[in-house]
């Protein structure tokens, strides 16, 4: 028996968080959207994004463009905390989350100007988890029913994606999946026309062919993207008439082109923070929220010497990560005391952490059989609040009981390939985005996600925790289970619980629409951001 589904979660706790603004948006109140011009923006983590393709989209700077070229089935609304249509107006599931039918919008199309069809869900979804994509989002689909046949090439279709007419999906799983609608509205499950992949095969994340509010126009690469509005978008057209994403790596070349105009807005670095929250021409211009990620040091538990528990443990108490906070990160972030961060339902505030204890740190690496310490390379990128600023400042607190890290400095796109193949000791990492509690520790430490847990973290009481999890509707429920099991994640070290990041943007007078968006502040939907007349 299938039920209508009208699913608000509790995934975001109340409000955004410790230290976030009231307010959900710059310029609300009685500003009346404007429509007309161009937006400019920068990529504000890293370099030029590489792909659009919904499939290879695994780094923000990635998601921020692809977003608005695709749509997905189900959208979620990081603000208002619930699940909304997309491309389907509306659906059915069964009471224990194992099968769910879509009912397409009639009139979606794609930017070729075909409409959208229950084939195009079929071909999208069926192509992440083709082994031959190599889509890293694969991990994400396996409960449907004959994924791991497709997966083993063992079919050359999936048995529980069926289309039983132009504008109807059923989809069947293997098990309960309380998220997968959650899945399902994460950027790699933009829906992509057949047609368009065939013809620019690997290329075509140069050339993103979506149903989205903004076309794909143009892309120099390092140096802009531009993709300009829908006018036929079924969600109606954007306020704005182009959007342009310049890549600009440092973050001092984004201040001053900020500050000369040139950019409506821009995230804020540490250093950034502390001179413009006391600067009383820009104060009124922030918005700031407690985001859903978590910074730690992974550690790859199948090596030495973080193969054994004391040492990972014995990282977790060298290390002063408050004064860190305070003295290198100007308080922009807030201690971690596990994997949840204050912002998301499930959050477990009776969760104590790690302490800075020296002498607990030597006692637990001497039993570890390392009583003089060790060395070890850990890879890391610049960014300056989880790169190698962060690496730096750990560094001298670790070498007060012998370990002695070896920087390796790289780009997020090869270090994410290495994190993948398990191709290091340790690395100092971001990671999050999930807005249930459930994907946020489930993709992270459960054993067969190897896609996301890096660390090759495997614990059968963790993975037994979460499976129960999945198998129930209940969220009270499945928040309970998730906290039982991140106590143990905590206990079995296999991250340095670092901090939780405060986000922050600051904009300019003339844009407004903006909104606090804790899954990442430069997750903005510019369809619903406008300009007033007095830009600059």
């Amino acid at each position: 028996m299938l039920v209508a589904l009208a699913l608000i979660i509790g995934l975001v706790a109340t409000g955004c968080g410790k230290g976030s603004t009231s307010g959900t948006s710059s310029g609300a109140g009685s500003d009346k959207p404007v429509k007309g011009g161009t937006l400019h923006r920068a990529f504000s983590y890293g370099g030029d994004p590489g792909s659009l393709d919904p499939a290879f989209v695994s780094r923000i700077g990635q998601s921020t463009v692809s977003m608005e070229l695709f749509d997905t089935l189900v959208m979620f609304d990081p603000v208002q905390k619930k699940i909304m249509p997309g491309l389907a107006e509306k659906w059915e599931a069964s009471p224990d989350s194992k099968e769910f039918v879509f009912h397409l919008r009639k009139g979606a199309k794609f930017h070729n100007g075909r409409e959208v069809e229950a084939k195009d869900v079929k071909y999208t979804l069926e192509r992440l988890i083709d082994p031959e994509t190599g889509s890293p989002s694969v991990g994400r689909w396996k409960d449907i029913a004959g994924a791991e046949d497709m997966i083993a090439k063992k079919a050359k279709e999936v048995k529980g994606i069926q289309t039983p007419d132009k504008y109807t999906v059923k989809i069947s799983l293997d098990r309960s999946n309380p998220i997968f609608l959650i899945s399902l509205s994460s950027t790699s499950a933009g829906i992509v026309p057949k047609e368009a992949v065939d013809k620019y095969g690997k290329d075509f994340g140069h050339n993103p062919v979506g149903s989205g509010p903004f076309i794909f126009e143009s892309w120099k690469i390092d140096d802009r993207i531009i993709i300009k509005a829908n006018d036929s978008y079924w969600g109606g057209r954007p306020y704005v008439d182009k959007v342009e994403y310049r890549v600009l790596p440092e973050a001092s070349t984004r201040e001053a082109e900020f500050l000369a105009g040139n950019l409506d807005y821009i995230v804020l670095s540490d250093a950034q923070y502390r001179q413009y929250s006391a600067d009383p021409k820009w104060k009124n211009n922030l918005l700031e929220v407690a985001e859903l990620f978590t910074r730690e040091i992974g550690f790859n538990v199948t090596k030495a010497p973080f193969d054994k528990k004391e040492v990972r443990q014995a990282v977790n108490y060298a290390i002063d990560k408050n004064a860190i906070i305070k003295n290198v990160l100007g308080g922009k972030a807030f201690p971690a005391t596990g994997v949840l961060p204050p912002s998301i339902a499930g959050y477990n505030p009776e969760l104590k952490g790690y302490e800075y204890n020296v002498a607990k740190a030597k006692e637990l690496l001497a039993k570890a059989g390392y009583p003089n310490g060790f060395e070890a390379e850990i890879l890391c990128t610049d960014n300056k609040s989880w790169g190698l600023p962060a690496v730096e400042a750990t560094m001298q607190y670790l070498s007060a009981v012998g370990i002695k890290l070896k920087p390796m400095l790289m780009d997020g796109n090869a270090m994410t390939d290495k994190l993948r193949r398990g191709d290091f000791t340790s690395y100092m990492y971001s990671v999050g985005s999930e807005t249930h509690p459930l994907a946020y520790v489930y993709y992270r430490f459960h054993s067969k996600n190897a896609t996301g847990n890096f660390m090759k973290y495997s614990n059968p009481a963790v993975d037994k925790l979460l499976d129960e999890a999945m198998a129930t509707s209940s969220f009270d429920e499945q928040v309970k289970k998730v906290q039982e099991a991140e106590k143990i994640i905590v206990e079995d070290a296999p991250w340095f619980f670092f901090n939780y990041n405060k986000a922050v943007v600051m904009y300019q007078p003339w844009l407004k629409g903006l909104k606090q968006t804790p899954n990442d502040m430069d997750l903005q939907e510019m369809k619903d951001v406008w300009l007033t007349k007095t830009k600059k």
